[in-house]
């Protein structure tokens, strides 16, 4: 190996000029780099300029005119970017001079603190392989490298960057501190920051006030920005790439020298007026924050905390049949099945993206594919070696207006749908010109269906005979839109043929994936944007709320000229007021449904408080957030408008209701799914045959697809934008500090987060955080009745048990105890053998059991040995504990006692029934107290924390219904027959009331289910951790049974005889739109128009 030390005295000494041997070596590196075919990109090479750092791929002339003035990068002895081997030792030591040895003595991993172990997981992506040099080097050679590092020697073949993060992470925060290095420090305080949405103000008081409490010469850095300097060296990299000022370009790679957009003609910077502003440097019209998304991917393989979940979806266990992940569904094995050379690699990555809509989208830049060509070599701490880690992109996830963006199918007008695309049914309705679906879901019943030749209930004589729109696959999609241009080509084009025969405002960019085509899902409708549409048609028609309702007084007027329903139509000559139908609720209701949410309570953190939604002066909600949303629709609906609607109204909405809650079960079943697909055809049927067209906009119509994207997809809550959305309201609301640079702000605020996230997993356990991550195995005790921690709330009180408490807890204990099934089951079977009845055995178990068994503990001849089984036989203390509330499974409990007076409901309890009896519907209580028992051992005193309830009586006390399994319980009818249960069994559930008017339905009350919150189980081998889960939406665990569907012959009589209904303003009468003009004339720019007010905008933040 040649000398290089000319590549870093470029300059004459003394004088001016390039040196001779720099300019010789130049040329020599051009010849070489050149002959590289490797290594080039359509006759250019990376630039190792000190500016571009490889990150550019220029022409060799400019390269050889940025070195002559720039020189190269630091420490690039070894060409690996352009094609040469990695080094050795020794021929780096012969090729460039010996640089100041660096060393530092970590000892093993095991033995390291937390901060050195942040460094070293770190190292192997962020130090030792240089992503944009893309290095040769084998793994062997990085492997010795790291070896030596952690054996305690590390060789100067690092970056110096590297050996700065290792001082600071050893180096103490003053002389004589062991608790806390530089690097610990100042992790935790940005994680403080950012916890507590702090301003930098506020922060550098704090650093401030720190530096002078603490011992002279401290290691605190003076400022919030010398605290990010200190942090940046694990590697957060941020990117400000200059954009024109209307979206249309990025001035990136092969336009960065561009002073101009090359669409639309705006100057890239700022004019400059004053002589001053001519002195400083120039300010871009539009800037580009740009978060590199490798790096991060690397991250996440370079912590031994995160590196071994990044395969869970191939290691975690299945069931036939059972969807808990989108690796179990279709798209993601059809995927795998396609392309087997990436799926063979299990760390390579799946991305989904999501695109707020409530941000200037822009123009994509041309995508460059990072598979299957090239890929960014990774080291893998969980299994200690490298690998070339891949990404594909899977689908997109958004709501309608980023659907439209990212897919280029309008989603406006008749051809709105983009699944049914062409061959949607929807048309405009004469009188409101609104865009309908009406009657558009027949043609997904089967051939044969009743509704089909139903002429009645639909449209006016029509009789269905056509079969469902095809589903087009990715090849033919891609056949019809590849001569298309994209946005970036033609931004303020549209292509032919327009509105006619499709809807592609563009090509998207995402074709450019060589695998885009075959993925069978690449855009997924937004279940949740969806589910908030279709609750506000819903509650807002039922509500009959003005200028939100879909029942229009022009809407009554389509409803004359398309449907056969003369009592609720309204002449095309008449100017009101509306007939009142049946599906609209007369003033009384309305005030009794908004007093009845006044008063509901729910569980601690399962909803939000409805009152602040309640307009009592217009008789409506407002401002409901997304999940509040989804509350309601999955909820309450089917008990708020129970003994408010008919039948035939109310039933059609609660299908409607368990649909949406069926949908987003956690954990899906295939042939469930099945029947849903079948089913809600038949329930957008059964509301056609109730509302106007009128009510049968896009939000409507996308329902029906959704079960078959399920069965695609996989569980919606990897689906679906709430957590996106989640996530960008806490970030923009509560952290952006600057409304004039919002998304500067946006990413100033999420790099402290990233620091917080990346370094919390080596905080020690008591050190709060936004992700709380709790281990439990070594710490378990024997027994498992004693294994179930939770934590009680309240100021404790003793009592005294009863001789008939002390037994019954006493054997409840013992029955549901493990480790003592074995010796109840040798009771039993004594009891058989002396020929006793069923109820005899049970008699003698509750009579018996207890005082036998501690006998035949204390037998000696039974040598019996265990502790805990003596404990057990001896019983609890007769002084127990109890508390007003406990925290258990994810469950907030408190007694009824407590609850008194307060606006939430967490007294209402729920124990399922025995697995063997499959007849056996489970028990529900009332929480009357929460006793701790204690008992006592040759080592600590062990506890057992239980609940005493009040059982509803299963026969008089409890209604089930026939078709939709709603539960409804009566709470006088109580028992304290076996009051208690361990406080592990216990499920939270609330009881609500009906907003009814006759007297003998205030008694009854429907049980809601509820979610664990705050927690989150993942079995993960010899344990299981749980995760703080707090801002996760309501889902059940599993799917509910398919519920039967009502189908009726009978055409409904929809005029409501007690009345007019006088709530329809003249000025709604007097707004029809002139004749001839549909909805999409209006819309001269061809964008989509819901007629939802909220559906776009603030309304659609979360909450």
């Amino acid at each position: 190996m040649e000398n290089r030390q000319w590549m870093y005295t470029r300059k004459v000494p003394g004088g001016e000029g390039l040196t001779d041997e720099f300019m010789d070596g130049v040329k020599e590196f051009i010849i070489f780099a050149t002959c590289q075919y490797k290594y080039k990109r359509d006759s250019q090479i990376r630039c190792p300029c000190l500016y571009c750092e490889n990150k550019r791929f220029l022409d060799p002339q400019t390269i050889e005119l940025h070195l002559h003035r720039q020189g190269f990068r630091e420490r690039y002895w070894n060409w690996t970017a352009h094609g040469e081997a990695a080094w050795t030792d020794n021929e780096q030591q012969d090729s460039v001079e010996q640089l100041p040895e660096q060393t530092t003595h970590l000892g093993a991993y095991g033995h390291m603190t937390r901060d050195q172990r942040i460094v070293h997981n770190y190292a192997r992506n962020g130090f030792v392989l240089s992503s944009h040099e893309a290095r040769s080097s084998v793994e062997t050679q990085a492997d010795d490298d790291i070896l030596s590092f952690l054996g305690g020697q590390v060789t100067h073949s690092l970056d110096e960057i590297f050996f700065d993060t290792v001082r600071d992470a050893t180096q103490p925060l003053y002389d004589g501190c062991e608790t806390h290095s530089q690097l610990s420090f100042v992790a935790r305080l940005l994680g403080i920051k950012s916890n507590s949405d702090m301003s930098k103000e506020v922060f550098n008081n704090m650093v401030t006030t720190f530096r002078e409490v603490l011992p002279p010469n401290n290691n605190v850095p003076n400022d919030y920005y010398h605290h990010m300097q200190i942090v940046s060296k694990l590697g957060f990299p941020v990117v400000k790439i200059d954009a024109c000022k209307n979206g249309c370009m990025l001035y990136w790679k092969d336009d960065e020298i561009k002073m101009s957009c090359k669409f639309c003609n705006e100057p890239r910077y700022k004019e400059r007026h004053r002589r001053l502003d001519k002195q400083k440097q120039r300010v871009a019209q539009s800037i580009l924050w740009y978060l590199p998304i490798t790096p991060r991917l690397q991250r996440l393989y370079a912590s031994n905390v995160t590196a071994q979940e990044m395969t869970w979806h191939h290691t975690h266990e299945t069931i036939d049949g059972v969807m808990s992940h989108p690796s179990d569904a279709e798209a993601w094995k059809h995927f795998d099945m396609t392309y087997p050379c990436f799926s063979s690699e299990l760390r390579n990555i799946r991305l989904g993206l999501f695109i707020d809509d409530s941000a200037s989208y822009g123009q994509f830049e041309k995508a460059n594919s990072c598979w299957p060509d090239v890929g960014e070599k990774t080291y893998d701490v969980a299994s200690y070696g490298f690998f070339i880690m891949r990404a594909a992109l899977m689908w997109t996830v958004n709501d309608l207006p980023g659907y439209e963006m990212l897919s280029g199918w309008n989603t406006g007008g008749v051809l709105g749908c983009p699944i049914c695309m062409e061959n949607s049914r929807a048309f405009v309705l004469p009188h409101s010109k609104k865009t309908t679906y009406f009657d558009c879901h027949r043609a997904f019943l089967p051939r044969g269906h009743q509704y089909r030749k139903d002429k009645k209930s639909f449209i006016r004589g029509r009789v269905e005979r056509v079969a469902p729109p095809p589903r087009l696959s990715g090849e033919e999609t891609y056949n019809r839109v590849q001569n298309f241009s994209t946005a970036m080509q033609d931004p303020f084009g549209k292509p032919h043929d327009y509105g006619k025969g499709h809807k592609w405002m563009k090509k998207s960019i995402f074709w450019e994936l060589p695998y885009w085509k075959t993925n069978l899902l690449r855009h997924n409708l937004d279940v949740m944007y969806i589910e908030k549409n279709v609750f506000e048609n819903v509650f807002n028609t039922v509500m009959d709320v003005e200028g939100k309702t879909k029942d229009t007084f022009n809407g009554r007027k389509d409803v004359g000229a398309v449907c056969d329903r003369g009592d609720i139509a309204v002449p095309e000559d008449s100017l009101g007021p509306k007939p009142k139908a049946v599906y609209n609720l007369n003033m009384v209701q309305k005030r009794m449904i908004l007093d009845w949410l006044v008063c509901l309570g729910f569980p601690d953190g399962c909803a939000s408080n409805f009152r602040r939604f309640i307009d009592f002066e217009e008789l409506k909600l407002r401002d409901m957030e997304s999940h509040d949303c989804h509350i309601f629709m999955q909820r309450i609906i089917p008990v708020a408008f129970r003994e408010m609607l008919p039948s035939f109204v109310w039933g059609p909405l609660t299908e409607l209701s368990l649909l949406f809650k069926t949908i987003c079960s956690s954990t899906l079943e295939i042939n469930k799914l099945g029947e849903l697909e079948k089913n809600v055809a038949v329930i957008l049927c059964n509301m056609e045959k109730v509302f106007p067209p009128a009510f049968f906009d896009l939000m409507e119509h996308l329902i029906v697809h959704l079960p078959y994207e399920a069965i695609i997809g996989g569980p919606v809550q990897f689906r679906w934008t709430y957590p996106f959305k989640r996530f960008l309201h806490q970030l923009i609301k509560k952290t952006v500090k600057s409304k004039a640079q919002v998304e500067g702000s946006i990413c100033q605020a999420y790099i402290p987060q990233e620091i917080n996230i990346f370094a919390q997993h080596y905080f020690k356990p008591q050190v709060s955080c936004r992700v709380k991550r709790i281990r439990r195995d070594d710490a378990l005790e024997a027994f498992s009745i004693f294994n179930y921690p939770g934590q009680s709330q309240g100021r404790p009180k003793s009592r005294w048990l009863s001789d008939d408490e002390f037994h019954a807890a006493h054997l409840y204990v013992l029955l549901n105890c493990p480790e003592v099934q074995e010796y109840h089951e040798l009771f039993v079977n004594y009891l058989k053998g002396s020929n006793h009845t069923t109820e005899e055995i049970d008699l003698g178990i509750e009579m018996h059991f207890v005082k036998w068994f501690k006998l035949f503990v204390q037998n000696a001849e039974n040598k019996i040995t265990d502790p805990l089984l003596h404990s057990l036989a001896l019983g609890p203390s007769r002084k127990a504990t109890t508390w007003p509330g406990y925290f258990i499974n994810g469950f907030n409990f408190c007694t009824v006692e407590h609850g008194v007076g307060r606006r939430t409901m967490n007294s209402g309890v729920f124990v399922r029934g025995s697995e063997s009896d499959e007849s056996s519907t489970g028990c529900y209580g009332l929480l009357q107290n929460i006793v701790q028992l204690e008992y006592c051992g040759d080592e600590a005193k062990k506890v057992v924390v239980l609940f005493e309830c009040s059982w509803v009586e299963t026969t008089d006390g409890m209604k089930v219904h026939p078709l939709y399994n709603i539960v409804d319980i009566n709470r006088k009818e109580l028992c304290k027959d076996e009051p208690f249960i361990l406080a592990q069994e216990a499920i939270q559930v609330y009881y609500c009331s009906y907003p009814s008017i006759p007297r003998d339905k205030t008694d009854w009350k429907a049980v809601c289910d509820t979610k664990p919150r705050r927690v989150r189980k993942l079995n993960s081998g010899d344990g299981f951790d749980i995760y703080d889960d707090d801002d996760a939406a309501y889902q059940i665990e599993s799917m509910l049974q398919t519920p039967a569907i009502s189908i009726s012959k009978q055409v409904p009589q929809l005029f409501d005889p007690q009345g007019i209904n006088l709530a329809v303003g003249l000025g709604e009468m007097l707004e029809a739109v002139p004749e001839g003009q549909s909805e999409e004339e209006n819309n001269e720019d061809g964008s989509t128009s819901h007629d939802d007010d909220d559906d776009q905008g603030d309304n659609d933040s979360e909450s």
